[in-house]
């Protein structure tokens, strides 16, 4: 390996146990694409937006105050979006010598840059949570910058994703200074 930020170290790379990951290589860097995992909440939201539009339709054509029910529109358009953003959408972290990228898409959803001169250090974050029924983890990684705020540069759905995306940022930043 050199000091030039290379991708050689791709060759030796461990297996990543995700299905929703790849690695690949782009000129000057890496890529790793994570696929939205399309599960019950993303499912939930998507049943409900349908709802809220069913009742916008039905309020709309029975009722002379249609105004309420173009809220009811909105609410459902948004949770349909958010929904069908679980199914189609990936997440791709994109880094070089000189940048961070996070792009999600197809479905337009907000992303992330910075660059990789800022980041000091780089770590995998596991979070408890919980409510009244139950618990469950959170896992991110997360970019500590030069003036010493956090930034979480992708949210996972488990700890082997975080890790793997971890280790790669790492690893290629490492040999890229």
């Amino acid at each position: 390996m050199t000091d030039q930020g290379t991708t050689d170290h791709i060759d030796e790379l461990p297996y990543c146990p995700c299905k929703t990951m790849k690695l690949e290589t782009i000129p000057g860097g890496i890529a790793i694409t994570r696929h939205w995992q399309f599960n019950a909440t993303f499912k939930v939201l998507g049943g409900l937006g349908l709802l809220l539009i069913v009742a916008f339709l039905y309020g709309f054509f029975t009722s002379a105050n249609n105004w309420f029910f173009v809220i009811w529109l909105i609410a459902g358009l948004c949770l349909l979006y958010v929904s069908l953003t679980g199914y189609f959408n990936s997440t791709r972290v994109s880094v070089t010598k000189n940048e961070i990228t996070i792009n999600n898409g197809p479905l337009p959803w907000p992303g992330k840059r910075i660059l990789s001169n800022e980041v000091t250090r780089l770590y995998f974050r596991k979070e408890k949570q919980k409510n009244q029924v139950n618990s469950w983890f959170n896992y991110a990684v997360v970019a500590v910058l030069q003036n010493g705020k956090e930034m979480v540069l992708e949210n996972c759905d488990d700890d082997s994703q975080a890790l793997f995306l971890d280790f790669e940022l790492t690893h290629f930043l490492g040999s890229a200074k």
